[in-house]
């Protein structure tokens, strides 16, 4: 009995750490929900919430390439939803499990991704722009630090972790799931450092909800859910007058960001009243994003209309 206990315990551990299904870069019906804030000075600062999308196919050099676009939300006076999007390239997966970029207007491919990596490779830098779209990268020197397996939809999937030393802008890590991309955003694998961050909020194929950041959110609205549910804005819509509550008793910082990804508001909240009013009076009419973050990490964010 004992045997065969272990005899378990060891296929169940190499199918966690060593998986025999290798997931394919998605190529059609699918959509990356993304953040990215920057953070110029004291105040001041701007956050964008998008989405990239692959719609449909395009032929470059010979090639079948899948079409990607960029889609911010909007919104008109009348307050009705609507987007805009914009054509940013296609991507294509060849048989080494190399995925490649070919930016608008252009027929070169650029390497975007490689999940032929092993531990310990050096990534090879890169000084020619038309060579490579993030591989590697031309600051600091990357290399494979580890590659493990994380769960998605109960099925183990390679990640990988890549360290990144002697880089002057600050970024150390960069990390990424097989047949999903970067936690950072499909062309984003900057991360967080100084007064920039970003990252991959969800990540759906077919309608079906395949990644989720901390593993709650909706993909159906443009915010994730709260980590703390118990926050809460009212009145909303709002005609001025916004009163969040249910706040944990920690520092948190506030933004507010309208629908051209411009920070219109960001605060600093001392984390002794759970309560909070803001006066919005002073801003236009339209849709924004609040968003409360603890220590660089989002907590809640919200869709708020202002009548």
């Amino acid at each position: 009995m004992k045997r065969l206990f272990i005899s378990i315990a060891f296929v169940l551990i190499t199918n966690i750490l060593f998986p025999q299904d290798y997931y394919a870069f998605p190529t059609k019906s699918c959509e990356w929900r993304e953040v990215i804030e920057t953070t110029i000075g004291p105040g001041t600062g701007k956050g964008e919430i998008y989405s990239h999308k692959i719609i449909g196919d395009t032929l470059i050099n010979g090639m079948v390439c899948s079409k990607i676009y960029k889609e911010i939300g909007s919104l008109k006076t009348d307050m009705i939803e609507e987007t805009n999007i914009e054509y940013l390239g296609a991507i294509q997966e060849d048989s080494s499990r190399r995925v490649y970029i070919i930016q608008k207007g252009s027929t070169i491919k650029k390497l975007l991704y490689d999940f032929n990596i092993k531990v310990g490779d050096t990534l090879q830098q890169y000084t020619d722009p038309n060579c490579c779209y993030f591989y590697g990268g031309s600051l600091g020197d990357y290399v494979v630090r580890k590659i493990d397996s994380t769960l998605i939809l109960d099925k183990p999937r390679k990640r990988y972790n890549i360290r990144i030393t002697n880089n002057p802008q600050g970024f150390d890590n960069l990390e990424f799931i097989e047949g999903i991309g970067s936690i950072y955003g499909l062309l984003n694998q900057k991360g967080i450092t100084g007064g920039y961050s970003a990252w991959l909020l969800w990540f759906k194929q077919d309608v079906q909800l395949i990644y989720c950041r901390d593993g709650q959110c909706n993909p159906n609205t443009l915010e994730i859910n709260s980590l703390s549910p118990q926050i809460s804005c009212f009145p909303n819509p709002t005609s001025g007058a916004l009163e969040i509550e249910g706040l944990p008793n920690i520092i948190l910082e506030l933004s507010l960001i309208n629908y051209l990804g411009q920070k219109v508001y960001i605060n600093s909240i001392d984390g002794i009243n759970t309560k909070i009013y803001l006066d919005l009076s002073n801003l236009n009419p339209g849709l924004y994003m609040l968003l409360l973050f603890k220590e660089n990490e989002l907590l809640h964010s919200e869709k708020i209309i202002r009548l």
